[in-house]
């Protein structure tokens, strides 16, 4: 199954580097991602967005509170501690017959639209802390954080990229006996997405 996800991920035009002991790290809109396979279990599929912030000393507070504000506010996305870094974590299992290049990008905008939110959220409880009061729901709902964010609106680009790799999965039938022939055609339309961004 590693292989088939491999498979799908450079399709999709991605370029995976294979780090030992974390899997495979590729790039999304400049920021970095793994994809991390488990030996024990290849029908599970973990993707993330490693150390979005390195909690410092006496910050334990700050890192519930991201935490809890992550984890209660977008779907299939988690926030965990890994070592002295802030991860956000996409995870599930492979259930079988999934459409692997959807569920691949699902899972990708999925994480990009989290790590957005997170530094909102991460700038609200920043603008908490220092004005000294108790209550970040409006800045975390992402009013008065636009410097968290850096104003790109990708949701057209997105749009597309999930329309392109959706119209080139249906022809391309996972049941196929040309189906890695059919995908390596078809391959060339996500790279000049992938190209154009």
């Amino acid at each position: 199954m590693k292989e088939k996800i491999l498979e799908a991920f450079d399709y999709l035009g991605f370029k995976m580097d294979h780090m030992e002991g974390l899997g495979y790290g590729f790039e999304y809109e400049g920021s970095n991602y793994f994809y991390m396979p488990m030996d024990n279990d290849e029908d599970y599929v973990s993707i993330c967005v490693p150390g979005i912030y390195e909690i410092e000393e006496g910050e334990d507070l700050f890192y519930y509170k991201l935490m809890d504000k992550v984890n209660s506010s977008m779907k299939y996305v988690k926030c965990y501690k890994y070592g002295d870094r802030v991860w956000l974590f996409y995870e599930r299992e492979l259930l079988g017959g999934e459409d692997l290049l959807l569920l691949l990008s699902h899972m990708i905008l999925s994480l990009e639209a989290s790590y957005i939110f997170a530094r909102k959220t991460m700038a609200a409880l920043k603008a908490e802390e220092e004005a000294g009061n108790g209550d970040s729901t409006e800045l975390a709902n992402g009013e008065d954080c636009e410097e968290a964010d850096d104003g790109s609106d990708h949701s057209s680009d997105l749009e597309t990229f999930i329309d392109t790799v959706s119209q080139s999965s249906t022809q391309c039938d996972s049941d196929d006996e040309d189906n890695d022939t059919c995908m390596s055609n078809n391959k060339k339309d996500t790279d000049d997405i992938n190209d154009n961004k």
